[in-house]
């Protein structure tokens, strides 16, 4: 990203006083739209240089994590590493230099200025600015703010980078992971349409038994051969991942059904011959399910889920340990439609109701909002998941019926709980795209609003991040309409998206909800931990709330407030309930006991 300012020639080597401050606001902003840390780096030190004239020595130094590092340099001596700093900078200026990072102080003369990059106790790095001329003294209070807001924002960016690392990355075998394989098989497509893949998925059923009958770290060693070699037989490989505790991915670029057919055999080999034979590893059999593009499908996630679906088909007695998908599966499309048929009728027998999950303050413990949750009682007592019937009410167009419903459900029901006394808190309602996108959804929920009487700021909004980050102008459009309406907006399932920083901070999303994939292992995966500690921070550094979904025992809780995150629900505090109920649990003065 390169810096463009008014000037009145590329020859000056500094600005007018009065327009530093300007000027080094657009720096800030520039920064902020980065999303690599490297480049960050860069754009700090190279808009100083534009602003304040050449430098002798530019550097910004980090030393996170723990170690004294030059992430960018610039100035008519460049300096890459610490040993040339050393034996290049001035004694005296090397002493403070190292003074400054271990107090986190800043230091000031006429030849050389060095700002320290601090957040709370933690000393990031910092900026050293030696000049060619003389710093001004005005230069001072300007260059200590920015240091400040410097920091702020690498420490921003560095965290989100991070935890897209931990996000997309298997930590045991290096490989990508589930998100990250479907992440490049997308991007392949939108890259070339005319690509012909074929992706491949197997799963090790029997690697749980290996692992208690040899232990974990001889399970871990065999989980990392599979992936070392599975480099080797697929060089070429557009993609290949760790998708699962005991399954891999490949996706590769075929141009004959040949291709295709070699690739049950190659894993055959490898498990059958290879890792028993000549690596002397444990025997184990895979079970393949393969899928082709575009063929069977024209998105990642119709690719990937069809892999699931031939994959299913090799627990068959009698069928190979391999199935290729096969969109034609009576079973499946005679399901859905029966499924859809059954939806219709049961829109028009009341068989659709909403239960209400609290939601809770992690300092209080006061219940804080709850969320609307859709049920389906297709026949007495037997409840149809919501996972299966939503996506058939978006195909089949009763997504707009049933979302409408919903609000006016939602919000009917806030309305009386007030008037019951109930104390006032919101009721969050999610929307899918589809229905959030349309021109018509702020009048609707304007009119909703206007209809049951409920006040703007007792309906909470959630939208995934995958939703948000689908259409981001429209997207953005709604959400700023309704947050002047007073509508609060929250981003649900955050971390298996997408997200740049940048975008993520100007929308005007109140709260920002962790997925439960990610609560579920934080006592137990140490990747995951790292991953909801980092989307906390996060939330905190954009001036967000953070909550976490799907809380189940204790250990989580004291997990996630000692991280910081502000609030929950979870089954530890309340299961769905029907709207009954809530008045009662609003007298709960704290759910933490």
């Amino acid at each position: 990203m390169s810096f463009v300012f008014e000037q009145s020639s590329s020859s000056e080597t500094a600005i007018g006083e009065a327009r530093k401050p300007e000027l080094l606001l657009q720096v800030l902003l520039q920064m902020q739209e980065c999303e690599d840390i490297g480049q960050f780096c860069e754009n700090a030190i190279l808009g100083l240089e534009r602003i304040f004239g050449k430098l002798a020595v530019g550097l910004f130094i980090t030393t996170e994590p723990d170690r004294f590092s030059v992430a960018a340099a610039s100035g008519y001596t460049i300096l890459k590493t610490k040993y040339e700093a050393e034996q290049k900078i001035k004694p005296d200026h090397w002493i403070e230099l190292n003074s400054v990072l271990r107090k986190g102080e800043c230091y000031f003369t006429d030849e050389v200025v060095i700002l320290s990059l601090v957040r709370g106790e933690k000393i990031l790095g910092a900026l050293y600015l030696e000049t060619v001329t003389s710093w001004h003294e005005a230069d001072m209070p300007l260059l200590e703010q920015f240091s400040k807001n410097v920091a702020r924002g690498f420490e921003t960016t560095y965290l989100l980078q991070e935890a897209e690392t931990l996000a997309y990355k298997d930590h045991l075998t290096s490989l990508g992971n589930r998100l990250s394989f479907k992440k490049e098989i997308q991007n392949r497509i939108i890259d070339n349409e005319d690509s012909r893949l074929a992706v491949l998925q197997f799963v090790l059923d029997d690697l749980p038994e290996l692992n208690i009958a040899l232990g974990h770290s001889t399970g871990d060693k065999f989980i990392r051969n599979v992936a070392e070699q599975l480099s080797k037989l697929f060089p070429t490989a557009i993609t290949l991942a760790r998708t699962s505790g005991d399954g891999f991915g490949v996706c590769i670029e075929r141009s004959s059904d040949h291709e295709v057919s070699e690739m049950p055999s190659i894993i055959n080999d490898l498990f059958d011959v290879l890792l028993p034979d000549v690596l002397k590893m444990p025997h184990l059999s895979p079970r393949m399910g393969i899928s082709l593009y575009p063929e069977d499908g024209d998105q990642a996630d119709r690719i990937w889920q069809n892999t699931n679906i031939a994959l299913a088909s090799t627990r068959k007695a009698g069928s190979p340990n391999f199935c290729h998908y096969d969109k034609h599966i009576e079973a499946e499309i005679h399901g859905r439609v029966t499924l859809n048929n059954a939806l219709r009728e049961g829109m028009g027998l009341s068989q659709l109701s909403l239960n209400y999950q609290p939601q809770i303050c992690l300092e209080t413990g006061k219940m804080v909002g709850v969320e609307a949750l859709l049920r389906w009682e297709r026949s007495a007592g037997q409840f149809v998941p919501a996972d299966v019937f939503i996506p058939i009410a978006e195909a089949s167009g009763l997504l707009g019926p049933i979302s409408e419903w919903v609000l006016r459900e939602a919000c009917s029901q806030r309305k009386k709980w007030t008037m019951e006394g109930v104390e006032e808190f919101p009721v969050a309602v999610n929307i899918s795209l589809k229905e959030f996108q349309s021109e018509e959804f702020v009048p609707l929920i304007q009119q909703v609003l206007d209809d049951t009487g409920l006040p703007a700021e007792m309906l909470d909004i959630e939208l995934t991040e995958s939703v948000i980050m689908l259409d981001r102008g429209q997207t953005k459009r709604n959400m700023l309409r309704l947050k002047e309406m007073g509508v609060r907006l929250s981003i649900d399932d955050f971390g298996t998206g997408y997200s740049s920083l940048s975008y993520l901070s100007h929308l005007p999303a109140s709260v920002l909800k962790i997925d439960k994939s990610f609560i579920d292992g934080v006592m137990s995966n140490s990747d995951d931990a790292a991953i909801a500690k980092t989307i906390i921070t996060l939330g905190n550094n954009l001036g967000m709330r953070v909550l976490a979904e799907g809380v189940e025992n204790l250990d989580q809780v004291k997990f996630l407030q000692e991280a910081g995150c502000h609030e929950a629900q979870g089954f530890i505090f309340s299961k769905p309930v029907p709207k009954e109920n809530i008045p009662t649990l609003s007298k709960n003065t704290n759910f933490l006991i």
